[in-house]
């Protein structure tokens, strides 16, 4: 058998004794009180990126600057770089052809722009 002194014993209880301690706390966390969450329904996403538009001015696919380019909700410095370096653009469509721009992009990006 084990034998252990007063002082390993007194560690080895105290030891168990913090994991019982924490379980039961856990315990308590989760089922005596959970806590309370509300549930948040999905945004509308068509009509917020409505809402965002209406918020813009449509720019031009051909003339706008990379100032404006930039202010457009998704375009970051490097996709505002590559809009201006395919041009030009003969329809709005166009814009796919750009790398980092896929139909679900398009699909946010094409109310911000006219032809």
């Amino acid at each position: 058998m084990i034998d252990l002194n007063k002082r390993e014993i007194f560690a080895i209880s105290l030891f168990f004794g913090i994991i019982l301690i924490g379980e039961i706390g856990l315990w308590y966390y989760k089922v005596i009180n959970p806590p309370k969450f509300e549930v948040l329904k999905k945004p509308n996403y068509e009509r917020v990126i409505e809402e965002n538009v209406n918020k813009f001015k449509k720019v031009s696919l051909n003339n706008a600057s990379y100032e404006e380019l930039l202010e457009i909700p998704g375009i970051g410095p490097t996709l505002a770089k590559r809009i201006i370096e395919n041009r030009p653009y003969r329809s709005i469509e166009d814009l796919k052809k750009v790398k980092g721009i896929g139909e679900k992009k398009f699909q946010i990006l094409k109310n911000y722009f006219e032809p």
